[in-house]
């Protein structure tokens, strides 16, 4: 039977603070662009209740491809449902991802390891930027451009991981042979410890993505074309003409900080959405606790 991971008062401190910064980033970054944008251009509600449904449809994909990735390590699907919506409105409010440790954090508290929950969230990472620099590549050669410098880092970080995954097995294994004739070394002694840790996190990894790997990439390329489409359908309900750039702008956001005004909007929408579910879904349990105390 699953036990549910202690989580005491750092937690929720931690998880506090976490979610405020959230708000408050979401507030300077986004909410001026969202309201010059909804301002300059008066368009029916239904177009951005129409894209709010699309969004979460989209991260409803995003949060089934983390699950598959977190399912054989005691994260029980009510509960991943509850940090997923607490900890995506605050990776996509804190810049240059920085969010993205609070995730591994609150999936390491759920699973009861960190090493779990820090790899967890770089597969998802890796496989999520495969379809990515794709697309990247794409978009840039339509708009004439000159590959941008997160091209290079993007495909430099991809091939590094996968020729370090592939080759693990054949270093570990020549470097523990190597630790073992030289076993009265201190520093071969030293080395034979840290390869011991990185076969157990290898062993993690391989663990987390076993029979995984052609539905994580099939997912993570439909969402991001189905996210592409949607950025598209969002700029021409707004009246102007969908640019390569716009997706491109969209995509250095996360990681320069530049922007523009559908970039403000779309991103800041698919935060106050995930917020809106937050707050709901954890009043709810607030609610039922109340009641379910007074039964008693």
């Amino acid at each position: 039977m699953m036990t549910t991971p202690k989580r005491g008062r750092l937690y929720y401190l931690i998880n506090t603070a976490a979610i405020i910064a959230g708000v408050f980033f979401l507030y300077s970054k986004y909410f001026a662009g969202m309201l010059t944008v909804i301002e300059d251009r008066t368009r029916s509600i239904l177009l951005f209740l129409f894209i709010s449904l699309l969004i979460a449809v989209i991260y409803c994909m995003k949060a089934f491809r983390l699950y598959i990735i977190f399912m054989d390590n005691r994260v029980v699907l009510k509960r991943f449902f509850r940090v997923y919506i607490k900890t995506m409105p605050v990776s996509l409010a804190f810049p240059l991802k920085l969010g993205e440790i609070f995730r591994m954090y609150c999936f390491s508290c759920e699973t009861g390891s960190a090493a779990t929950g820090i790899l967890g969230i770089l597969v998802e990472r890796f496989f999520d930027t495969i379809p990515l620099l794709a697309l990247i590549i794409i978009f840039t050669l339509l708009s004439g451009e000159k590959i941008i410098t997160l091209v290079i880092l993007l495909a430099g970080f991809l091939i590094l991981i996968t020729a370090l995954y592939l080759s693990f097995p054949s270093i570990y294994a020549y470097a523990n042979r190597y630790c073992m004739v030289s076993i009265r070394s201190e520093r071969s002694i030293r080395l034979l410890r840290i390869l011991e840790s990185a076969d157990k996190w290898y062993g993690r990894v391989k663990s987390l993505i076993k029979d995984r790997v052609a539905i994580l990439l099939i997912i993570s390329s439909f969402t991001w074309l189905a996210e592409c489409g949607i950025l598209m359908l969002f700029v021409k309900g707004m009246g102007d003409e969908f640019r390569p750039d716009i997706f491109l702008t969209y995509i250095s956001s996360v990681f320069s900080g530049s922007t523009n005004g559908y970039v403000d909007l779309y991103v800041g929408l698919s935060a106050v959405l995930f917020f809106a579910v937050f707050i709901i879904v954890y009043a709810l349990s607030f609610i039922r606790k109340i009641f379910a105390g007074k039964r008693m």
